[in-house]
């Protein structure tokens, strides 16, 4: 299997756009639950924010169905893991993180 395969099927089994949405609105709400009541949002609250946007935009793309329910499970599943393993890191890095 070469290079090539193994990107195709990356890019066949998951939806950057849900990836990419989930995290966005994820940090988007708790962002402004930490201006709103001008402190940091409690990890379990986290968790819950995120779980709902996951349901949430899950349920949207399959409601248009232009994504197989296999490739929104995989983007879901695998939205929380960008997010902890690439993206927050990166906007740690350049002091982006959420106001408080």
């Amino acid at each position: 299997m070469d290079a090539q395969s193994i990107i195709d099927i990356i890019i066949n089994n998951f939806n950057f756009g849900l990836i990419i949405s989930i995290n966005l609105l994820a940090y988007g709400l708790i962002t402004l639950y930490n201006v709103l009541f001008k402190k940091q949002a409690p990890k379990g609250l986290k968790i819950i924010i995120t779980v709902i946007s996951i349901i949430i935009l899950g349920f949207v793309y399959w409601k248009t169905g232009t994504v197989s329910k296999d490739v929104i499970i995989s983007s879901c599943v695998s939205a929380p893991l960008i997010w902890d393993w690439i993206l927050k890191p990166i906007f740690k890095k350049i002091k982006l993180d959420y106001g408080c």
